[in-house]
């Protein structure tokens, strides 16, 4: 199926592609408008998945990258005319984007998105894109219980390396079944090779009454828009780091909760331990507290799987809401106690004492 346009732009976007499924065969989808979804791989007569859940992660992977912050940024793009291009619009409007209609390939935000069917060694797979101005993002996606569950990492081109927090709960649609795929961003270069990745496997276990109850509702994909990637992009900014630079006598500890990952993945951490630090986000001040996070092993060491198991607990706060100038990673400080090391790692809200403020 010939692409729906041939400039500069849409053969950015199909090197993009070729860059990304290397090695795979694919069937062209979408291009910013074509009204065919990829729903070839479903059967005759069956609708694909609701692709909301894609459209919002992708768009909170946007948020975070430095120069595209809602406040100060309008996208341009042609009326929808596919499930993806609207749940795309739809998401971008929800996390505060200006959005111009336009009729044809023009503003220096353009926005170009694009689903493929793409055939590798594990079975089909969608490939979702999106490009505004120079920088794009894609994932792939596979099909499981008629929905869409990420195949891969998200990969960033055209855009400098940031920490970027993920919230995989987007996929939990249903409460009471277990759910693991890859995860993480990987940012390249024009030529393809990495700058930067940050990679992990989601792993998400029914707890609680949500265990094997599959009528129970899951979290909503534009609430997590709206409450958490709102918060994301500006994170350390103003005087928010502040606090971090300060010494430790002019703090107390207020709430302190203890960590341990469930398996011997430095990257699995439990939907017990996602409970446990939305819980403790709870008692955040955002005019007087900072969270500082220990990790050591039980001979009071940091090694590198301490490192990645901060690294982890960081990335689910600042999923949560908190800003991440706020979050101060100690690594095992000297002095430490064996009864605290012994803890694995410990995260603490620490409040500014009244005697300590200017």
């Amino acid at each position: 199926m010939p692409l729906e346009r041939t400039g500069p732009l849409t053969r950015r976007l199909v090197a993009l592609l070729l860059g990304t499924v290397l090695g795979a065969c694919q069937t062209p989808g979408t291009t910013s408008g074509d009204a065919t979804d990829p729903a070839g791989a479903r059967g005759p007569g069956r609708d694909a998945p609701s692709s909301l859940p894609v459209a919002v992660n992708l768009v909170s992977t946007l948020v975070q990258l430095d120069g595209y912050s809602p406040y100060d940024t309008t996208v341009q793009t042609n009326p929808p005319r596919s499930e993806f291009g609207r749940r795309l619009i739809e998401a971008l409007e929800i996390a505060g984007y200006g959005i111009q209609m336009v009729s044809a390939d023009q503003g220096s935000n353009y926005l170009a998105y694009r689903t493929s069917l793409t055939e590798t060694e594990t079975g089909e797979r969608v490939v979702f894109d999106l490009q505004l101005g120079f920088v794009s993002l894609s994932r792939e996606m596979s099909i499981v219980d008629d929905l869409y569950v990420p195949a891969s990492p998200v990969t960033v081109r055209g855009a400098a390396p940031v920490p970027i927090a993920l919230n995989g709960s987007v996929f939990v649609a249903v409460p009471g079944r277990p759910l693991t795929y890859p995860s993480g961003v990987r940012f390249i270069d024009e030529r393809g090779e990495p700058l930067s990745q940050a990679l992990f496997d989601y792993a998400y276990y029914p707890t609680g009454q949500a265990r094997g109850d599959t009528r129970a509702v899951a979290l909503e994909p534009t609430r997590f828009l709206r409450q958490a990637t709102g918060r994301l992009y500006d994170r350390g900014t103003g005087d928010a780091g502040a606090l971090v630079l300060r010494p430790a006598e002019d703090f107390t500890a207020h709430k302190s909760l203890t960590i341990r990952f469930p398996s011997v993945s430095d990257e699995l951490l439990g939907q017990g331990n996602r409970n446990a630090l939305e819980a403790l986000g709870r008692y955040f001040d955002p005019a007087n507290d900072r969270l500082t996070i220990l990790s050591c092993t039980a001979k009071r060491q940091r090694t590198d799987a301490t490192v990645a198991r901060s690294a982890r607990v960081k990335s689910e706060l600042l999923t949560l809401g908190m800003p991440g100038a706020r979050v101060l990673e100690l690594g095992c400080p000297q002095g430490t106690s064996r009864s605290v090391a012994r803890q694995g790692i410990r995260v603490t809200i620490e409040r500014l004492d009244a005697s300590a403020t200017d």
